[in-house]
């Protein structure tokens, strides 16, 4: 088995302003490619019935650009998006460090989910959980997981931790949360024992680092 999985922020028509932006025509070169190689698209929740060569796209801190490029591409490519639960019920308290773009609503999360699209966790505050006391990480794990269940009706399972920071401690944590899957941002291809543990690797793509000249892609 080999297993990709991508990582995006934000995707735009335009000329990127962000690091963390990739172009629209950028990322759908990237999945066709994908496609031509013989890989089949997948969503997080089918990774025990993945074929052997599969991606799946994920996007984190559910930016409003991602969003639109999702919806627009609804029945041909469904994606797990991470949302940090808590920007969106206070967008004011974002950091201005992390106001790179704007960033998705209730209602608009709402309308991925109905799209087919996954929703996941990025937790409460994005904090670097490692650092957390156990109680305080737990808390942005548990209360995330409740507060979209509680804003969009349906469960997630899924979790990406903030700038891919894990440890033994945020691992339990998570299980013990009740996520089935944990995303970091270490590069690599996952083979059946990630897709058992629920560990997985992701290729980050952003404008400054060389991902997007696609040299991780094997046929």
């Amino acid at each position: 088995m080999r297993l990709h999985v991508l990582c995006l922020h934000d995707v735009v028509r335009g000329h990127p302003s962000s690091p963390w932006a990739v172009t629209e025509e950028e990322i759908d070169g990237i999945v066709e490619e994908y496609r031509a190689a013989g890989y089949a698209l997948v969503t997080l929740d089918e990774l025990s019935s993945a074929p052997d060569r599969a991606l799946a796209v994920t996007v984190d801190d559910a930016c409003a650009g991602a969003a639109s490029w999702l919806l627009r591409r609804a029945g041909r490519l469904a994606a797990t998006v991470f949302v940090v639960a808590g920007w969106i019920d206070e967008p004011d308290r974002i950091p201005p460090t992390e106001r790179y773009s704007e960033f998705c609503s209730w209602e608009e999360l709402a309308a991925l989910r109905d799209a087919g699209h996954l929703i996941g966790s990025h937790t409460m505050t994005h904090p670097e959980l490692p650092s957390l006391p156990a109680e305080d990480a737990r808390h942005e794990l548990r209360e995330s997981r409740r507060r979209i269940q509680e804003a969009l009706g349906t469960p997630t399972q899924h979790f990406a931790a903030p700038k891919g920071q894990l440890s033994a401690q945020v691992l339990e944590l998570a299980k013990e949360a009740g996520y089935l899957t944990v995303c970091g941002t270490a590069g690599g291809v996952n083979g059946p024992r990630e897709a058992a543990s629920g560990v997985l690797k992701r290729f980050v793509l952003r404008r400054d680092r060389p991902l997007l000249g696609r040299p991780w892609l094997r046929p």
